[in-house]
């Protein structure tokens, strides 16, 4: 009994070990399973929050990325703008150049104001313009005029050892040019009055001596003539005249027997050399009318042909003008062809035609027909409708309307482009 009694007892100690050890493990398992949850529960933790702080940085760097794009953004505007105003700064002092110079041109009046303009012109490429050829023009005919205007001086001044119809012709052409009132035509004009009173002169004492020859002639004695032809032959030698009627004066004093025949001779040749001045003087002033004509009608027939070939020129300038590409605020719309085709870029449509409406000294009116592409909600090309574009080409501007067919109406809007 008492061996029993200590196997009963090993064995309760030994279930009582078990059961501390049992339990010390259960303790060990759960402590640890706490421990592990707790672990696991923490790690939660520490991922969430280094998840919470990832999308915290990823937003922040989305936000600085975005913030550093519209930086640029605005940076790349501004660039563009203060471009687009240099460029429109730029285009509007070359405009004024242009303008100023083309007023310069127009203004200018002297060959060297002209040549000074027709510098700066070449400089901005104005050497083409409509002022710059009229002002070319202007300084040919001035050139043309001074000369002509020189050689009219030089034939005053060589005429003035002539007679008095070589220089009442060159003071005819100083008066055709407008150049009456030079020196050198108030010189000839006091000239030719001295040559003329000079020649009066010499006519009246001619005209005594042959009045006094021709009385001689008829009167008897002839002695009653002497005084007469003696005063006659006085004021011819003061004059120095050497003529025929001075030696027939003579003779006269000498025979008087000749006085008569002397007489008839000395009446006819007055009138004859008198009808021969007023002949060669209207022959000369013909003549001078008809250069003068022949040079004027030349003169006109060249301007009317530089003229028409201005304007042919300006024609071709201003329909040159139209040709190329032009685009609104979207960019590129179409392309003006010279055979009248028009262009169109294949994702926006299709081009029909321009044609040439009317032109005037300063533009062209144009009409421009194409097909653009009108696109679903999904953006595909649904069908082209055609526009077309009517308005008025100035350099490298077009103003005007665009108009199409809605709905079976008519719809048109005010409509700008520029040449690109």
């Amino acid at each position: 009994d008492a061996k029993a009694a200590q196997e009963r007892e090993a064995a309760a100690a030994k279930a009582a070990e078990e059961a501390r050890i049992a339990a010390e493990q259960e303790e060990a398992a759960r402590v640890a399973e706490e421990a592990r949850i707790k672990a696991e529960k923490e790690e939660a933790e520490r991922k969430a929050e280094e998840a919470r702080e990832k999308a915290a940085e990823e937003q922040r760097i989305a936000a600085a990325k975005a913030a550093e794009e519209a930086r640029i953004a605005a940076e790349k505007a501004a660039e563009a703008a203060r471009i687009k105003a240099e460029q429109e700064a730029a285009a509007a002092k070359k405009k004024a150049a242009e303008d100023a110079c083309k007023k310069t041109l127009a203004a200018a009046g002297d060959v060297a104001a002209i040549d000074a303009a027709l510098a700066e012109a070449s400089k901005l490429d104005l050497a083409d313009c409509a002022e710059a050829v009229a002002a070319a023009e202007l300084k040919a005919d001035l050139v043309a005029r001074a000369k002509a205007e020189a050689a009219c001086k030089d034939s005053l001044v060589a005429s003035r050892g002539m007679d008095p119809i070589a220089m009442a012709a060159a003071l005819a052409e100083a008066s055709v040019l407008g150049i009456a009132g030079c020196a050198e035509a108030k010189e000839t004009a006091a000239a030719k009055d001295a040559l003329e009173a000079r020649i009066a002169s010499e006519k009246a004492a001619l005209g005594d001596l042959v009045a006094a020859t021709a009385g001689a002639s008829t009167q008897w004695p002839p002695a009653a003539a002497i005084a007469s032809l003696e005063k006659a032959l006085d004021a011819a030698e003061t004059l120095g005249l050497a003529s025929d009627e001075v030696s027939d004066a003579r003779e006269a004093l000498v025979a008087a027997a000749r006085i008569a025949v002397l007489a008839a001779e000395g009446e006819g040749v007055a009138p004859k050399r008198k009808a021969a001045a007023r002949a060669a003087d209207a022959w000369k002033i013909a003549r001078k009318v008809e250069g003068l004509t022949a040079e004027g009608r030349a003169r006109v027939e060249a301007r009317v042909a530089g003229a028409a070939k201005l304007q042919a020129y300006l024609s071709d300038q201003r329909r040159g003008a139209t040709v190329g590409d032009w685009g609104d605020d979207e960019g590129f719309l179409f392309r003006i062809k010279p055979d009248g085709v028009v262009d169109v870029l294949p994702s926006r449509g299709e081009g029909v035609s321009w044609k040439l409406v009317a032109e005037d000294d300063l533009a062209v009116t144009i009409e421009a027909t194409v097909k653009l592409y009108q696109y679903t909600r999904g953006g595909r090309p649904a069908s082209a409708r055609e526009h077309v574009y009517t308005g008025t080409v100035a350099g490298d501007a077009f103003s005007g309307a665009v108009s199409t067919t809605m709905f079976g109406e008519k719809a048109e809007a005010d409509f700008s482009m520029r040449k690109m």
